[in-house]
């Protein structure tokens, strides 16, 4: 019988390409510090080489972006949680700065992913993909990947496949969500009830995706990341679209993310679990719980990492069920094909 088999992936899946959560407040700098050297001239908001160095301090003296993230989410106040006196709570509202944290960190991680590639993801494609029909590659049935990451590479590395097409074609056809197909977007044809589970979604961003964004028309682009021919390209095409729409980047407490709870039902015959690049953050436990708990046919985890033994210490206080095989894998040349991968 064919095992189901989903791939957990955490920042350490793409740290060739980006820079871990501990050592990001370094690599925005310098991109900030780029920018302003080599593209001023490009940039129609030159808010943006601002609003780096700004997150690049904030992340700095917070540890992470993550904490500093946590810490604006927690002063966002609405009219609902205090009717009576809002106008003088409007002063600690952080809403605007929450918002502009996670549109500069959107931006960083499109413009950081021009010239770097995690090469790990071709192999790991050439295992899951399947020739569906002739020039049609899709993932196979049994096979589910969710990650934490914002970055792209899965969908880099399948567009290979695809010469010359559009980024946000390419999430569609390899069933990326989120994307403006999956998302409903009237430029293909969707009506107004459309619903994503019509559709296969065997990758899912459990926090969003950086360079998506949806105006208040609810229409949605994508940065171009895959088609652009120079890096001057992507940084022209991203200033001329900063701040003027909602970006579709998440935390792990955003009660607005669609991703977590079409998760939880993608992934609920799943037998066999993929650790990759992933330490089970504190921020992010309940979810992980909540989608390890839903997985009521697990039966087997594997867990690559440079330190698979402190992964499994975490998961297994996650895990509800006793009678879980462990397999812990500390190379991480390339991603881990497990067993039952056929």
């Amino acid at each position: 019988m064919q095992s189901n088999i989903t791939y957990l992936f955490g920042a350490g899946a793409s740290y060739n390409a980006l820079p871990l959560d501990k050592n990001l407040h370094d690599q925005i700098s310098k991109l900030a510090i780029r920018l302003e050297k080599n593209c001023t001239h490009l940039l129609s908001n030159i808010s943006l080489i601002e609003d780096l160095h700004w997150l690049s301090e904030k992340s700095k003296s917070h540890e992470t972006v993550d904490t500093y993230a946590r810490k604006l989410h927690m002063h966002i106040i609405t009219p609902h949680e205090v009717p009576v006196f809002y106008d003088s709570y409007k002063k600690v509202d952080l809403s605007n700065e929450y918002r502009r944290l996670k549109d500069t960190l959107s931006a960083y991680f499109i413009l950081s992913q021009f010239e770097r590639k995690e090469d790990r993801y071709n192999k790991l494609l050439s295992h899951v993909l399947h020739k569906e029909r002739p020039s049609v590659l899709s993932m196979k049935e049994n096979i589910r990947i969710a990650t934490w990451n914002y970055d792209s590479q899965l969908e880099i590395a399948f567009a290979d496949n695809y010469r010359n097409s559009t980024t946000k074609d390419v999430f569609g056809m390899l069933g990326s969500y989120p994307c403006p197909f999956l998302l409903g977007d009237s430029f293909y044809g969707h009506s107004d009830d459309f619903d994503p589970r019509e559709y296969r979604t065997p990758v899912i961003h459990l926090n969003g995706i950086a360079g998506l964004t949806c105006n208040e028309q609810r229409s949605f682009e994508m940065s171009e990341l895959i088609n652009s021919r120079t890096f001057e390209d992507l940084v022209q095409s991203i200033s001329n679209i900063y701040n003027s729409s909602n970006s579709f980047l998440f935390f792990g407490w955003d009660e607005e993310n669609t991703s977590i709870n079409l998760a939880y039902e993608e992934f609920q015959e799943t037998d066999v679990l993929v650790v990759c690049g992933y330490s089970f953050p504190s921020f992010n436990k309940k979810v992980d719980y909540t989608i390890i708990e839903s997985m009521k046919a697990l039966k087997k985890i594997y867990i690559q990492d440079l330190t698979p033994e402190n992964v499994k210490s975490k998961l297994e206080m996650l895990v509800s069920q006793t009678d879980i095989e462990y397999v812990l894998e500390k190379n991480v040349d390339s991603f881990l094909i497990p067993y039952e991968l056929e």
